[in-house]
């Protein structure tokens, strides 16, 4: 991590002390410049510059996902601020490594492809709502219970902070889909009652 050079001058000091140490004749004279010299070449140790532009320009460019973090879901905005507040610290630490850089631009990377727009949840409210007002008294056990399954799943995806777009639309398609089969089996029924009528 250090300059050829100065890492040169640092081994070569760092020599010359040991072998002032190991030999028991050594005056103090010579142990006082050997320690003197040793003292210069750790002050004069140059930490090779690591390039921080890359990081530098990611961090900017995401700047615009802090100001708008509400839109994300609470979890994909926590990972992704703490991986934008840990690239920030990166670029203020004078002797990062190039390790130390990389990994913050990798993870501050994969935290914006993880951010998670809050999905639109109006319509399964409304289906919600409209599903609450079916009696399901009318209909079988089994269809019944297919019905309420799908209800509490659609509640608790509503409830769910962090559920994704996917989640939100596979809620909805299912309760409307078991609520038409609830209807479907409902109107059967009806024409098997007057069908018995005729």
């Amino acid at each position: 991590i250090y300059t050829e050079q100065s890492a040169n001058a640092f081994k070569e000091a760092l020599e010359e002390a040991e072998a002032v140490l190991a030999n028991e004749n050594a005056l103090q004279d010579e142990l006082d410049a050997a320690h003197k010299k040793l003292q210069e070449a750790m002050d004069g140790l140059k930490v090779i510059p690591v390039d921080k532009s890359q990081l530098r320009k990611l961090v900017d460019d995401s700047r615009k996902y802090v100001e708008k973090l509400n839109e994300y879901t609470a979890q994909s905005g926590q990972i992704f601020m703490g991986a934008f507040e840990a690239a920030e610290n990166i670029l203020e630490k004078q002797d990062a490594t190039k390790e130390e850089v990389d990994q913050a631009c990798a993870n501050l990377r994969n935290a914006v492809f993880g951010l998670r727009l809050i999905p639109s949840k109006e319509k399964l409210e409304e289906l919600i709502q409209s599903a609450e007002q079916i009696d399901v008294k009318l209909y079988t056990e089994e269809s019944a219970e297919n019905f309420m399954s799908a209800l509490a799943k659609a509640k608790e995806v509503f409830a769910d902070e962090d559920a994704t777009k996917a989640e939100v639309e596979d809620a909805d398609s299912t309760c409307k889909s078991n609520r038409r089969i609830e209807i479907k089996r409902s109107r059967k029924r009806r024409q098997r009652k007057e069908c018995r009528r005729c």
